[in-house]
């Protein structure tokens, strides 16, 4: 399993709520609260695909260029 559960859970509840949230705000106070909640659930996400990218890249290289 792995990241993937992180992926799983983080990203939608990013995706879904605080964007929207963002997106429907009446006040200066609730932009702030989303964007900083929006902040902290999308860290997951966007810190673990550079390292699986890095990953990827990684395996690819060590096994199929020789």
């Amino acid at each position: 399993y792995g990241r993937r559960p992180i992926f799983l859970i983080t990203f939608p509840i990013y995706a879904a709520c605080f964007q929207v949230g963002c997106a429907l705000s009446k006040n200066t106070a609730s932009i702030v609260i989303f964007c900083l909640l929006g902040g902290l659930f999308a860290a997951a996400p966007l810190m673990n695909s550079g390292y699986e990218l890095n990953l990827s890249i990684h395996f690819f290289l060590t096994n199929y260029t020789q």
